[in-house]
């Protein structure tokens, strides 16, 4: 016979059956209670604060590497200056802003993005083991392009004012 069988059939004699007094405190007394649970976060965080400030106060500093720009020749920079005055020059001519609402110059802006994102990648890989050479005519090429779009842009926008002020004539 199995106890779950045999505990079912004198079921009747289990609930009849009172305990004895006091058995229910000797019990309570044999289990041992619960600890609470103990608090580790205010020791978690001073740990992790020592730990970072001996971390700061041990790790010797690191050497910054030299500004990316001072790894160019100062021909160059002087000659980027340059570019630099005269692209905005040019822009402070045109109004950009007016230009970017008409749809018929939207490539010319999107070429304009597309040389920003070329300059940056170079920009990027000055402090890298790229041929300063290289790096530099990629630069001055990105410059160049770029004035020459924003003279196109100037000259057709020139030659359209033109081209107006006859029509108005002819009228």
């Amino acid at each position: 016979m199995k106890l779950d069988d045999w505990m079912k059939e004198h079921r009747t004699e289990f609930d009849q059956a009172e305990a004895p007094e006091g058995i229910w405190s000797e019990l309570k007394k044999s289990i041992p209670e619960k600890s609470k649970p103990r608090n580790f976060r205010p020791w978690t965080i001073a740990a992790a604060f020592i730990l970072g400030a001996s971390i700061w106060w041990f790790y010797p500093e690191k050497q910054l590497p030299p500004e990316a720009e001072s790894l160019l020749p100062q021909s160059f920079l002087k000659q980027e200056e340059g570019y630099q005055a005269d692209l905005k020059m040019i822009e402070s001519h045109l109004d950009l802003d007016q230009l970017r609402q008409k749809p018929e110059y939207d490539w010319v802006f999107e070429e304009l993005a597309e040389l920003e994102k070329i300059n940056q990648r170079y920009r990027d890989d000055i402090d890298e083991l790229v041929p300063r050479e290289e790096l530099i005519t990629v630069l001055i090429d990105n410059y160049e392009k770029r004035l020459r779009l924003l003279q196109r842009i100037q000259m057709e926008l020139e030659r359209n004012e033109k081209h107006a002020k006859n029509e108005n004539i002819n009228l």
